[in-house]
């Protein structure tokens, strides 16, 4: 067993930390910032050590990344940001290596902090189990480097193999926190998306919410009056079809085509910001910014409520097309109070 090992299975326990465990990074293996950036791990650091505060227990990698936080009921609140560094991340394997039968959540803490939620206080309410999605990877290899299959290598017919790998997907949590329990949030990787793109979203629920899984959390966050059927979801927006409705340009009624942005050339398309019609009257002439312009339609019409038809494109999620591509589809958005994602990558 390594001292990682110990200190991780010592902190899940709530145990003490014997000093043995301990090492420190030496005089010359320090690494730093630099040019190339990186983070920076001083001469004298701790590789990995526990802290107690308030009265929890947080496990950290070189003192700069917490890796998990335990609370005095025995749950756990697991970093899902991914490690800065090698070593971090192998850190961070160890200790998913020994949180099996221990009652946890994984939740990235840049989304918690971006939400202003002190990760100390998070009370969970429901999870759902993390996956694992397996893949073959057929070896390039020009000679065979196995004579028969096992766990890991699976010889093909034509006597080339394939190497199995095995990649994890955090589950998702429903919490709320000790500050204000009467606030509910559910967090983990959009459903609607291939779970290999990682779209992390944390949600706070509707004040009137207090569910008790994360399928209901989830049935909350959609719009008042959804159809149960024929609808579309990209991220935060629904998109309901409004077949035979057609433009008519009288009233103040706006249709925008798509067109491209000069200050950002790479993201076509007219930005849904808002299904308010003013404000998204605005947002077509160029006069909202940020993060908010994301997702973009080929086409946007402003009559009293806001479509678009066409196909829906975003830097994170999977392009979606509209139905036939001509037929028009009002935008709506979910009912979240507020929602936020995780500042780096989830691992």
């Amino acid at each position: 067993m390594t001292s990682y090992y110990n200190i991780c299975k010592a902190f899940i326990k709530g145990e003490k930390i014997e000093k043995r465990w301990l090492s420190r990074v030496g005089k010359s293996n320090g690494w730093g910032y630099g040019r190339g950036g990186g983070l920076y791990s001083a001469p004298g650091t701790r590789r990995m050590d526990v802290i107690y505060k308030d009265g929890v227990s947080i496990i950290r990698s070189y003192e700069l990344m917490a890796l998990a936080v335990r609370q005095d009921n025995g749950r756990v609140i697991v970093n899902a940001d991914d490690g800065p560094s090698m070593m971090t991340r192998k850190h961070q394997r160890e200790l998913r290596g020994v949180m099996q039968g221990v009652e946890h959540c994984l939740l990235p803490f840049s989304a918690l902090r971006a939400a202003g939620i002190f990760v100390e206080d998070v009370v969970i309410v429901a999870t759902t189990p993390d996956k694992e999605i397996e893949t073959w990877k057929k070896c390039r290899c020009e000679k065979p480097w196995h004579t028969e299959s096992n766990d890991y290598v699976r010889v093909n017919e034509d006597g080339t193999h394939s190497v199995r790998n095995v990649q994890h997907f955090l589950g998702e949590t429903l919490f709320t926190t000790q500050r204000h329990p009467d606030r509910y949030y559910v967090a983990g990787l959009d459903r609607n998306d291939d779970p290999r793109k990682r779209n992390f979203y944390l949600a706070w629920l509707p004040a009137f919410a207090a569910p008790k899984s994360v399928d209901e959390a989830l049935d909350l966050l959609k719009p008042q009056g959804l159809p149960e059927s024929g609808w579309l979801r990209q991220g935060e927006w629904f998109f309901v079809p409004k077949p035979g409705l057609k433009p008519v340009l009288e009233g103040g009624n706006v249709l925008v085509k798509e067109t491209k942005i000069t200050w950002d050339k790479t993201k076509p398309g007219v930005p849904i910001t808002s299904a308010d019609a003013e404000e998204a009257r605005a947002s077509a002439k160029g006069l909202s910014w940020g993060r908010q312009r994301r997702h973009r339609a080929t086409r946007m019409y402003i009559n009293g409520s806001v479509y678009v038809s066409g196909m829906v494109r975003d830097e994170e999620h999977s392009p979606l097309k509209l139905g036939d591509g001509k037929t028009w589809y009002e935008v709506i958005r979910n009912r979240a109070v507020g929602s936020w994602s995780a500042g780096g990558q989830v691992d």
